[in-house]
């Protein structure tokens, strides 16, 4: 059978011819899996993937049968095999959806669910504003056996924080934004959400291991110091995002990662005021404290006349360093999450 025949699917699905369609999709999958890289695997998936979400498109009594093979291909990349077995049905309640310029997170509730025995792919998808049909993104999308337990939605909750920005060095579009949630190759729960975070530019800073998004007029600062400063300005020098790693901070510093993130927060505000337009004070500490997935996050606002500054710090996991990010502007820019500086901040995050 010649390889190329994938191509076919939607083409073979749209004429009936199932038993041809799933023929074409295991070969795929056999072919796919003697490159032995899950990236390639999740890359050639989410095309698959999209072309079936056309064929819905132009033809939506084909729904019903483009599940079964979205299924049946999200199962086979999970588990490796081109002729997977299922498990245990799971419902996944999504009661959370949060899509950042740089990030996608997703929170639901699924009774049941058990780490290391079942089997989880997560697939994301973009439609663009103008509604064309949802374009699979294999950057943030997965298989895993173990999903993170989150308590905020009670003993049966479970997550992902999956990266984009950190992973291909770009932003994240205006329009829609879907999750799908297989589990033991069968959609478990789906959720979609709209986001607008305007015309954005991503960068990465690998040498303090943050990135960030920012609007595509803004220039680099003329305080980067290599390995410890980093970061973008307005052309009016009235806002920016600044990131700073101290890379010692966990030798002769405290057990408690929130006492050693707060001093370097303290110390990072104290000693760089002259790089905002004046010299900020505090003003609030926000009842939510988190910031990127860091240990130990702590975030605050400070002001100056009329603008304003959220700064987050937190102790990474793997070497003990202190991360700083910072956004700051008129205080205009802060007033709603949609408003550029916050979504400039809540795009922070690891640069992988």
């Amino acid at each position: 059978m010649n390889s190329y025949r994938v191509f076919a699917l939607p083409h073979l699905l749209a004429l009936g011819r199932d038993g041809d369609a799933r023929a074409a999709a295991r070969e795929f999958i056999v072919r796919t899996l003697k490159l032995n890289n899950a990236n390639s695997t999740e890359y050639l998936v989410a095309g698959t993937l999209t072309s079936l979400e056309t064929l819905v498109k132009a033809k939506p009594d084909t729904a019903g049968r483009v599940q079964a093979m979205k299924e049946y291909l999200t199962n086979a990349a999970a588990k490796n095999s081109p002729d997977p077995s299922t498990g245990d049905r799971r419902t996944a309640d999504v009661q959370l959806m949060n899509v950042t310029a740089g990030s996608l997170t997703w929170g639901a509730t699924i009774a049941g669910f058990q780490n290391g025995r079942d089997h989880v792919s997560v697939q994301w998808y973009y439609r663009d504003p103008g509604k064309v049909a949802w374009t699979g993104l294999p950057t943030p999308s997965g298989s895993y056996t173990e999903l993170p337990p989150d308590g905020s939605l009670g003993p049966e909750g479970y997550g992902r924080h999956d990266y984009f920005l950190a992973r291909s060095g770009q932003c994240l579009h205006d329009g829609s934004y879907r999750v799908e949630i297989y589990i033991n190759g069968k959609l478990a729960g789906t959720k979609d959400s709209d986001f607008t975070p305007g015309s954005l530019q991503g960068h990465r800073w690998l040498d303090v291991g943050v990135a960030a998004c920012a609007p595509q007029d803004w220039t680099p600062t003329a305080n980067a110091l290599t390995g410890f400063e980093n970061g973008y300005v307005s052309p009016g020098k009235d806002a920016g995002v600044l990131v700073f790693s101290f890379q010692d901070a966990a030798f002769g510093g405290s057990s408690d990662p929130h006492v050693n993130s707060s001093k370097y927060l303290a110390l990072t505000m104290g000693a760089f005021a002259k790089q905002f337009p004046s010299p900020p004070k505090f003003e609030q500490t926000p009842s939510g404290q988190s910031f990127i997935t860091l240990d130990g996050a702590n975030t605050q606002f400070f002001s100056y006349p009329g603008g304003l500054v959220e700064v987050g710090a937190g102790v990474r996991k793997d070497d003990g360093s202190v991360l700083v990010g910072i956004v700051y502007g008129p205080r205009s820019s802060f007033d709603t999450p949609a408003s550029v500086s916050s979504v400039l901040y809540s795009s922070l995050d690891l640069a992988l």
